[in-house]
């Protein structure tokens, strides 16, 4: 009996030592590696672990790993932030193997770039348009913003003439800003992280209202992987003051890993024409509009200035001044990598002529990127641009010497040559053809722009990343004018400016991506930046040369005056963003970011821009997996404040005093303006309600946003009494909103192994209202028809209303608004403005086999065009001399059309007439020049054909493609003057929809090439 005890723990132990030995014959150790299924490169720090069960491990650097799991049959679940997680079965018999994870973020459709980062566009909750390089490629256009014309809905983009390399405007969802020294409203641009700068450092002689060179046009579109527009506050808070009119971020091509040398080059020409040549009136009928006004002066009919109208010849120099144009373009790129180095090298030269002659635009530039993985945890990268532009230039637009007023503005009557041979002077500036043929008047630019970034995995799925960026940009303006074409009995003149802007920044961010399940995923950033920007300029004339061949400045006899200055600003910036994904399902994204700007005063010197969105991917739910018809579904909504602070000076808070104020040859200083200490930020909190849908397998897809945009504290100068010794002071004046709906549709109406038709449409409506401003502001371009008040639109145009003409008197008849009797300016109004009720765009693309064929429509509805033009060339016979009744200006047709005897029924007053009558039918800004400036443009037509790759493989080349295009080969438009899309304001962010003697935007056709070995 006393040893059955030890019996019994014999038996049990030897049972459990059997149990035991059963188990560790069942269990085995798998070895394995994880890697990037796009590249296989391996992925260290990825988690695996045994489905059901607790514990797990993790890759080393080579992402490598080993985990003990069960002999049977078994599930692994392995993770990495950015990639998909996935899970695995390992058979009994499987002891090694190889696990290749997709990344979440991988270069489909479906990824947009974003603040410092990339995001699934599923996980997007604001407003964010990408538009990929091979939609806009080889597009004759100088700059990139105007290839995004009529691509992303709530983007309002309008060349402001058809100069080469000339100024374009952007509006990302309407205007929320104004200030005449600067192209206010304008987006943040972004090149491969390198903040450009935007603002022009010369007017390049465009005209008096500075046509200004676009320094976009420095960037070659051919290296464009992707453009992506940040719409909303929540996508844009992140960059805080620089965000609050929208962020363009554009990212250039890179090699990839791996990557075979593949060398592409890439060429066209083409010809290109006005869209509209101006018509004038001959001379014979120009005669007769003078003797008829001769006559309705009340002189002596036997004394008319022309008595025999039609024996004068005609001289009509419009196409001594317009010309076929050619474009051309060439760019050569080879992009490739290894496993440890990426790169990508490209060079390109582009030449455009203008058609308004002799402008021109020539631009040279190399890109260089590189990536270097220096290590499994640090890699090494570099961006870089270099550019040299030229541009022959010549005045135009608002400008007394400018070809086109001088041109059109001289009487049909006048011949282009004296009989001797020697140019003609007429009494309207100069002569024209002198003007094109004798100028000489350039703009040389150099320019960098470029980045180079360290970033460093400290730890798991913890990153720090370190740059340096530089935007170095110079230009030097020149002209000469001989004393051929200052004329007869005149000295040689000339000037010369140089100009040079540098922007740094350096900045520093931390990112970390958590994923503690597979329901929850976390990403934080957080990061600073410092950046200063320089601007310098000198300018110096002189005139008195000893001939026309010695051209150097240095040479002149007399300087005629001088200027210089220097100016610099500073930004410190601090900001953060955490991003938490619930179940794939929810959404929420938070952004904080506050700025400290030297252009404010002390007291108000830090802003404070946070932003938070939601989204709810309804397709997720499982309610809806039983459904086919909606394959995306996502209802997301998002609020944010963004920051202004570039549209006033660099010292606007400051009292300054300045040089320059001599006497007796004495130097001297005086106040220049006055101090301002409680200038503060120009903020515009928006909020966004948008609707992302996907049908039948996303055949369809679309996206529908609302907004409401309001812009607080706007910063404008205020004019003061001059008591004070100035005439304005920097503050915050004024509220701005805008409120607007947008729609984008894209559709695969056709998907066919041999035919695929694609078709997209988007539409964005903005209501744009001064809430509040403190006084009617006029912009002082306008000449006080443009004007600013609280309860309109900005760019209102102020104007008498005309309501015909008296059938009996032949004199404008306009409202009288208070009802006295007498019209003067309490009877002007604002009639209309240049916003457009309705914009967007029309995009189809067919291919079938290897032919392609595309269009692109842009238009804009509902806004109106101030034809300033016709002020000058609809006259009346105001603009004559006085005396002999002799023509100075021409006239267009409608003039043809005036009043002549009594019981004539037009909208046109007589000619002539007494000084009252005079200034009351031609002397006031009416609504005769206000036209509907609505337009439908055909953008581009394209006709390609793909030679077949067993053809290409035999040529010993990769692919190679060819086309033919079309540039604005039609535009629908009931708007009388030269183009709808002009704007003779040139860089002023205060102008919009006015046309004056500006050169309209060309039409071309191209062919070209594509070959990649």
């Amino acid at each position: 009996m006393s040893n059955l005890p030890v019996k019994k723990m014999l038996t049990s132990v030897a049972l459990l030592l059997c149990l035991v030995t059963t188990l560790l014959a069942q269990q085995r150790t798998i070895k394995g590696r994880v890697v990037n299924a796009k590249d296989g490169s391996p992925l260290s720090g990825a988690s695996i672990s045994i489905k059901g069960l607790s514990g797990g491990t993790a890759t080393d650097a080579n992402g490598n790993f080993s985990l003990p799991v069960p002999g049977s049959n078994t599930r692994l679940i392995v993770s990495n932030i950015g990639f998909s997680q996935k899970e695995v079965a390992v058979s009994a018999g499987t002891n090694e193997i190889t696990i290749s994870l997709e990344m979440e973020i991988s270069e489909g459709e479906d990824v947009v770039v974003v603040g410092y980062g990339k995001k699934n566009k599923k996980n997007i909750t604001g407003s964010v348009v990408k538009v990929s390089g091979d939609e806009i490629r080889n597009i004759p256009m100088a700059s990139p913003d105007q290839l995004l014309q009529g691509k992303a809905a709530g983007v309002q983009i309008s060349s402001q003439s058809g100069t080469p390399g000339g100024g374009v405007t952007v509006r990302v969802r309407g205007t929320s800003s104004f200030s005449a020294g600067s192209p206010a409203s304008q987006p943040l641009y972004i090149i491969d992280g390198v903040f450009v700068n935007t603002m022009p450092i010369g007017p390049a002689g465009y005209g008096v209202e500075q046509q200004i060179a676009n320094p976009l046009a420095d960037l070659n579109p051919s290296d464009i992987e992707s453009i992506e527009v940040l719409k909303d506050a929540n996508s844009t808070a992140i960059y805080g003051s620089r965000g609050a009119n929208g962020v363009v971020i554009i990212t250039t091509k890179r090699g990839s890993k791996g990557q075979k040398p593949k060398i592409t080059l890439n060429s066209f020409y083409g010809s290109g024409k006005a869209t509209k040549l101006p018509t004038l009136v001959n001379a014979p009928q120009t005669a007769e509009l003078l003797n008829e006004a001769w006559i309705n002066d009340g002189k002596n009919p036997a004394n008319i200035p022309y008595p025999n109208p039609a024996g004068l010849p005609t001289y009509n120099r419009v196409n001594e001044l317009f010309r076929t144009a050619s474009t051309y373009s060439t760019d050569l790129s080879v992009a490739g990598g290894d496993a440890k180095t990426t790169y990508y090298v490209g060079a390109s030269y582009f030449k455009q002529d203008g058609i308004l002659r002799p402008q021109t635009f020539n631009r040279a530039s190399l890109r260089v990127n590189l990536d270097s993985y220096l290590s499994d945890k640090f890699k090494l990268s570099t961006s870089n641009t270099l550019i040299r532009n030229y541009r022959t230039i010549v005045q135009n637009d608002n400008s007394g010497g400018g070809v086109l007023l001088v041109g059109l503005g001289n009487s049909t009557i006048y011949p282009t040559y004296n009989q001797d041979g020697s140019y003609f002077r007429g009494p309207v500036g100069n002569n024209a053809v002198a003007i094109v043929k004798e100028s000489d008047e350039t703009s040389t630019g150099a320019r960098y722009i470029g980045n180079i970034y360290g970033e460093w995995e400290v730890t798991k799925n913890l990153f720090f990343k370190s740059s340096w960026s530089l935007d170095f940009n110079d230009a030097n303006n020149r002209a000469f004018a001989s004393t051929v074409l200052n004329g007869p009995g005149s000295v040689a003149s000339a000037y010369e400016q140089s100009n040079r802007q540098i922007t740094w920044i350096n900045e520093q961010t931390l990112r970390y991506g958590w994923r503690p399940s597979a329901d929850h995923q976390f990403n934080f950033l957080a990061g600073n930046t410092i950046q200063k920007t320089i601007s310098k300029f000198f300018g110096l004339s002189a005139n008195n040369f000893p001939n026309d061949d010695i051209t150097n400045i240095g040479s002149a006899a007399q300087n005629t005056g001088w200027s210089g200055n220097t100016v610099e600003s500073a930004l410190v910036s601090y900001f953060g963003r955490a991003d938490y994904v619930f179940a794939n399902r929810y959404i929420l994204d938070l952004n904080l970011r506050t700025d400290a700007s030297s252009r404010f005063g002390s007291g108000n010197r830090w802003g404070f821009f946070p932003s938070a969105g939601v989204a709810w991917r309804i397709t997720s739910e499982s309610f809806m997996a039983d459904q086919d018809i909606f394959s995306n579904l996502k209802l997301k909504a998002s609020w944010g404040i963004t920051g202004a602070q570039e549209t006033i000076g660099e010292y606007a808070s400051r009292g300054l005093w300045a040089g320059n104020d001599n006497y007796m040859m004495q130097p001297g200083t005086q106040p220049s303006q006055i101090a301002n200490p409680d200038l503060k930020w120009e903020q515009t909190t928006q909020w966004n309600l948008g609707l992302e849908f996907g049908l039948f397998k996303n055949r369809l897809e679309g996206e529908l946003n609302y907004y409401n945009k309001m812009t607080n504290g706007v910063l404008l100068n205020k004019p003061i009494p001059m008591s004070t010794g100035f005439g304005t002071i920097a503050y915050n004046g004024g509220d701005i909103s805008n409120k607007g709906i947008e729609l984008t549709l894209n559709a695969g109406i056709i998907r066919t192994k041999d035919f695929r038709w694609d078709l997209g449409f988007n539409l964005a409506h903005n209501k744009n209202m001064i809430e509040k401003l403190d006084a009617p502001y006029f912009e002082p371009f306008s000449r006080r028809f443009i004007l600013f008040q609280q309860g309109y639109p900005v760019n209102g145009f102020w104007l008498w209303k005309q309501e015909g003409v008296d059938p009996q008197t032949g004199n404008a008849i306009y409202t009288d608004v208070d009802k006295n009797g007498v019209i003067n300016d309490n009877d002007r109004m604002i009639l209309g403005n240049n916003q457009p009720n309705v914009f967007g765009g029309l995009n189809s693309t067919v291919r079938y086999k290897n032919f392609d064929f595309s269009f692109a429509f842009a238009y804009e509805w509902g806004q109106e065009m101030v034809n300033w033009t016709t002020f000058f060339m609809v006259h009346g016979a105001t603009r004559q001399n006085g005396a002999t009744g002799a023509a100075t200006y021409g006239f267009y047709p409608q003039q043809l059309d005036r009043w002549q005897r009594p019981g004539d029924i037009t909208d046109m007053p007589k000619m002539g007439g007494t000084a009252a009558e005079r200034s009351n039918n031609y002397g006031r800004f009416t609504s005769r020049a206000l036209e509907d400036g609505s337009y439908t443009r055909l953008r581009n037509i394209t006709l390609g054909y793909t030679i077949p790759a067993a053809v290409t493989r035999k040529l010993g080349i990769s692919s190679a493609r060819f086309y033919i295009m079309g540039t604005n080969l039609l535009t629908i438009t009931n708007y009388s003057g030269l183009d709808p899309e002009l704007n003779a304001g040139g860089g002023k962010g205060t102008v919009g929809g006015v046309e004056m003697f500006t050169v309209p935007q060309p039409k071309t056709i191209q062919g070209g090439f594509t070959v990649s070995f």
